[in-house]
Parts: structure tokens; sequence; C-alpha cells
């Protein structure tokens, strides 16, 4: 979901890729060559952040809304395409993904 055109407009202000880089030690679901100066890598590990509750500085809580913002509406168009094709198992996972984007916690949390 954290696809590149998507999220650029998610910035990477001067100096971040190094908060980002801390915050990706504490994320669940680590990233594979992680490129911190790319908007996609954040907004990864700012909805893992949120999933997991970890507390951002305001920069950082501001992109993190307008991310979540955006996500919601992606995960229910995913939702209805998904659903209208009669994928059951697919839509179940995205049905997941949006109550975990809802309720900021982890689905086996």
């Amino acid at each position: 979901m954290c696809i590149r055109d998507r999220f650029d407009i998610v910035q990477i202000r001067h100096g971040e890729e190094n908060i980002l880089k801390q915050l990706s030690t504490e994320i669940n679901y680590k990233i594979e060559k992680p490129h911190f100066n790319e908007p996609d890598t954040k907004t990864n590990i700012l909805l893992q952040c949120h999933f997991s509750r970890i507390p951002l500085i305001p920069d950082f809580a501001y992109d993190q809304r307008i991310i979540l913002e955006h996500a919601i509406r992606i995960v229910q168009a995913m939702v209805d395409v998904i659903s209208s094709n009669g994928w059951l198992k697919p839509a179940i996972l995205t049905m997941q993904l949006s109550q975990m984007i809802v309720q900021a916690q982890w689905i086996n949390d």
C-alpha cells in the first residue's frame, strides 16, 4: 500500500532520515533495504508506528495524519474491488487492515 506516487505528498524534511532510521528499529516488520529519504519508506514506518502507538514528534504526527487520511480511502477502494471479484480471503484481510487503521492497533493486539 505504500506505493510511491500515492504518498508523494509525504515529504522528507532535512534531517528526518536519522529519526526514521531510529524508528525503523522499533517497528514490528523490518523494511528490507530501506531508503530513508523516500516517501514510501517513511509511509511504511509511520503506518507501523500508528499500529504500535509509538509516540511521534509533531512533524511526523502531522505526516502520519495525512497518510492515514489517504490510506483509509485506498483501503476502502481495495475492499470494494476485491469484494466485487468475490475473493473472500483477500477481502477479509483488507477489511482487517482497515480496522487496524481505524483502531490504531495491530489486528492481533
